[in-house]
């Protein structure tokens, strides 16, 4: 499949979708990961360039992986409170759980 079906495929459109003009088309960064761009050389420009190889993923799966995210964060939080919770019961301090050293 050539790389323009692939990208009308991962925005919705059929691949074999007639469009007469797809240069006013925008794909939000979001849908790309870090791999999917040229790395900086140490440049000043924040302007981030796609390699050609780039895909954008479709929303359903972009949504699946940033809950999947959200929820390894939420238990992350979660693990934390409750580890400070312990703590305050037990007379420790919270900055045990950063790593911080008591006075």
């Amino acid at each position: 499949m050539a790389m323009r079906q692939l990208w009308l495929v991962a925005i919705g459109y059929s691949a074999g979708a007639k469009i007469s003009s797809i240069k006013d088309f925008r794909v939000c960064s979001a849908h790309f990961s870090e791999d999917d761009y040229i790395p900086n050389q140490g440049g000043k420009s924040k302007k981030r360039i796609l390699k050609s190889s780039a895909v954008p993923v479709p929303w359903e799966l972009q949504f699946e992986r940033l809950t999947r995210e959200l929820e390894a964060e939420r238990q992350i939080v979660a693990t934390q409170l409750e580890r400070c919770k312990l703590g305050s019961e037990t007379g420790g301090s919270m900055s045990s759980i950063s790593g911080g050293a008591q006075s």
